[in-house]
Formats: C-alpha cells, sequence, structure tokens
C-alpha cells in the first residue's frame, strides 16, 4: 500500500448546503497551520466549511483503499464546540457516512490536530483515482456546534491523505538466503531442518 499526502487544503470555503450559521474569515483556514484563523459562535449548526485542493496524484488505476482527513482546530477557552459533521467530497457532492463523529469532543482548548478515517476508511462509498485527485470536487465538510456563549470555534488548517495500491501491485518479497525461493514477507519461513 503505498500513500499521498498528507496535503494540507489550498482553498477552503462556505458551504451553505447543510447548516445554518455563516463563519467569519473562511480563507484563514487554507493552507499550513499559521496562527490565522476561520472562527464561529453561536448555538446553531454551522454551515460546511468544505475544503479542496489537496493536490494528490494517486497513479490511474489504482486502487483506493482508504482516506484520512485532520482539521488544526481549537476553542477559545470559554465555549465547547462540538462536531455536527464530519464528511467526504466527491465529485463536488456531500456523500457516504460521518467518520469518527466527535471523537474530539468538546473541541481542544487550544488548536491541535484531529483526525478522522485512516488507511481503511472510504467514508461510506468507493472512489477512484480521478476523484482523489480532482482539484476542485474532492475534499472534506466539517459542521461543528459552536457551543454557545460568547466563545468562538476555531479552524486554521485541514489536512487530508489517500492511502492506495497501485494497478498491477504485487506482494513483497524476501529471498532466504538458505532455501531457493521466494517468500513472502507475510508469511513465517520454515527451514528444510524444520520441517524432518
Amino acid at each position: 500500500m503505498a500513500i499521498s499526502g498528507p496535503n494540507t487544503s489550498t482553498t477552503v470555503t462556505e458551504d451553505t448546503s447543510f447548516g445554518s450559521l455563516p463563519w467569519t474569515d473562511m480563507g484563514n483556514a487554507a493552507g499550513a497551520q499559521d496562527g490565522l484563523q476561520a472562527t464561529i459562535s453561536g448555538t446553531s449548526p454551522s454551515y460546511y466549511m468544505k475544503a479542496v485542493g489537496f493536490s494528490h496524484a494517486v497513479p490511474t488505476g489504482a486502487t483506493i483503499d482508504g482516506i484520512g482527513n485532520g482539521w488544526y482546530k481549537g476553542a477559545d477557552g470559554i465555549s465547547t464546540p462540538t462536531d455536527n459533521r464530519i464528511r467526504a467530497l466527491q465529485d463536488g457532492l456531500d456523500v457516504g457516512t460521518d467518520v469518527d463523529l466527535g471523537i474530539g469532543d468538546p473541541w481542544p482548548g487550544t488548536d491541535a490536530w484531529v483526525d478522522h478515517g485512516g488507511a481503511t476508511e472510504l467514508w461510506g462509498t468507493t472512489w477512484t483515482a480521478a476523484q482523489v485527485n480532482h482539484a476542485t470536487e474532492y475534499g472534506n465538510l466539517l459542521s461543528v456546534n459552536p457551543g454557545g456563549g460568547k466563545g468562538a470555534a476555531t479552524v486554521d488548517a485541514v489536512r487530508n491523505e489517500v492511502h492506495y495500491t497501485a494497478a498491477g501491485a504485487e506482494a513483497e518479497m524476501d529471498w532466504h538466503p538458505h532455501y531457493p525461493v521466494e517468500v513472502p514477507r507475510d508469511h513465517a519461513f520454515i527451514s528444510p531442518a524444520r520441517m524432518q
């Protein structure tokens, strides 16, 4: 299995297809973490934060085995924000199921990476290399319950990784110095002496 990433999102925008509460300074969540944050306050579920532009280059014909997604997020110490939705974006659409929803709840008191999915998580659907390589129609979606009060939830950066098996990839093999055959690395070797 190979991996593309983790790469940070170059484009973060607001998607009003879900939620009701707008973000402030949404573009601050694009790029690497730099202390500039998108913020949100209130009591209603937020609009989606849509992160795309992950610059993956998965080879054509590869099998997609899993997708990981991370949010560099936090709270200002007054509010207690929680995840509302964590989804994947495929062909520009909200697809599949929430993954690891609430794994970092309540959000950290200081900004930290909280990761969802991973090497074998497909987010409730199937994928092609062309889909995960797409610059504007592949990515992740986040909606937060800000927690109310005067506090704010913040997001500084978003990252994504794709685990895949290249087309035609074969199991790695080792030569054993005392036995003239190739032995798969995930198999135990039994010497001729032990077989007697």
